[in-house]
């Protein structure tokens, strides 16, 4: 006697090369406290470039506009996560499956106490009645416990799955909304050097050739920027679709990124925990279980080289197996999750030591091309440096702060 049952088991934008001298026009400002592109600044922070439809200016993040409630414009990591757990229809088909296993538990030993007291002791030497007790009283309410256990265990990995994809885009969004706030300062940038250089060709200090290099700098540069812009949109659609929410309602992020050291794990400890919190393993073991309740059942009522005993025993070491794989392969995640949010930790503090110095070198490169000593192409490269390193910064936090919550929650992430 048995029953089905199943198993439930940045990219990030290096913004473009550009090169800054002067004061960043008012426009920019603006952006940054997160009103968007002044009307009155328009013409003039894109000098003679054609304006975009749907241009950069808004940021992801400070004083976005009102939206209606729940969250009033600013959505916790904590409020996202509670809503896909009520939304998600993974999760609700888990509840409904867990619901039914538990009530079809309550009926099977509502039986067997029934045949119990309408039977009483078995007669000592009747197999069929000794038979008909085993079935009531033993296997079948064996086989609805476990697929109980079942049942429940796929509900709590519905649960960690939800979590961790919530968590995974959450902090993607906050990383685009990092990687577009420096696609904008660059773009800011771009348009202070053509406008340098541009007066500075006018004076016959410059060749038409830096000129025309300072004007390209700005058109990738503001294309840069409108694609991270559109990024940051695109992920938070995702993500309020994910949480069966009106995908174009416009909000900003509660729960920021941030950083505090680690210190000292016990790496083998941690793994153990993520181990035994694991749904994916006490899935793996229950079926195990199961596949074994089935073997003993059957090894009774057939000889050990019939097929269907044959059967029973070939599927409960399958059954082994598999539990044994997902055992290894969670222990081999979650010592791999531990290792990168470690790399990323010394990823994001030496990222973070090196800025000031390739911040530094950009401000000599500058000093020096006014002086004639390198050329232009030299003091993109330097400033390209600067980007980059943020961007090393911002990826390294991004993953940082993901694996970091996971842990924390007992999640383990797959590589």
């Amino acid at each position: 006697m048995g029953r089905n049952w199943k198993r439930c088991c940045g990219w990030l934008l290096i913004v473009a090369l550009c090169f800054s001298l002067g004061a960043n026009p008012a426009w920019a400002d603006e952006y940054a406290t997160g009103n968007g592109l002044a009307a009155a600044n328009e013409e003039e922070a894109l000098s003679n470039q054609e304006r975009v439809e749907g241009d950069v200016g808004e940021d992801p993040s400070p004083n976005p506009e009102p939206v209606p409630d729940p969250f009033s414009g600013v959505m916790t990591l904590e409020y996202a996560m509670n809503t896909a757990l009520t939304n998600s229809s993974e999760v609700l088909e888990a509840t409904n499956n867990l619901e039914k296993a538990k009530m079809d538990k309550e009926e099977i030993d509502k039986d067997a106490q029934d045949f119990y007291e309408a039977m009483g002791e078995p007669t000592p030497g009747k197999i069929e009645q000794t038979e008909s007790y085993y079935q009531m009283l033993i296997y079948t309410p064996s086989m609805y416990a476990k697929q109980l256990e079942m049942a429940e265990e796929s509900y709590d990995l519905a649960i960690a799955s939800c979590n961790l994809s919530v968590i995974s885009q959450y902090y993607t969004i906050a990383s685009y909304g990092k990687t577009e706030s420096y696609a904008v300062k660059a773009y800011q940038n771009a348009v202070n050097s053509y406008r340098t250089a541009e007066a500075s060709y006018a004076q016959g200090m410059i060749a038409r050739v830096d000129l025309m290099i300072a004007e390209l700098q700005m058109e990738t540069a503001h294309q840069t920027a409108l694609t991270a812009k559109a990024n940051t949109k695109n992920a938070k659609r995702s993500l309020l679709a994910y949480l069966g929410l009106d995908p174009d309602i416009n909000f900003s992020l509660g729960t920021q990124m941030s950083y505090t050291p680690l210190g000292e794990i016990d790496a083998d400890a941690a793994v153990e925990k993520l181990i035994a919190s694991s749904p994916a393993v006490a899935i793996a073991k229950t079926t195990f279980d199961i596949a074994g309740i089935q073997y003993d059942c059957d090894s009774r009522y057939y000889l050990d080289y019939s097929y269907t005993a044959q059967v029973a025993l070939a599927t409960y070491k399958n059954a082994e197996n598999d539990y044994n794989k997902t055992l290894l392969d969670a222990r081999a995640n979650a010592y791999n999750m531990i290792e990168t949010l470690q790399d990323a930790e010394k990823q994001y503090n030496t990222a973070l030591s090196s800025l000031d110095s390739v911040e530094e070198s950009y401000r000599i490169a500058k000093l020096q091309y006014q002086y004639g000593l390198i050329t232009y192409h030299d003091v993109l490269a330097a400033e390209a440096e600067i980007y980059s390193t943020e961007a090393q910064i911002n990826q390294a936090l991004m993953q940082y702060s993901i694996y970091k919550t996971a842990l924390d929650n007992n999640l383990i992430v797959s590589q």
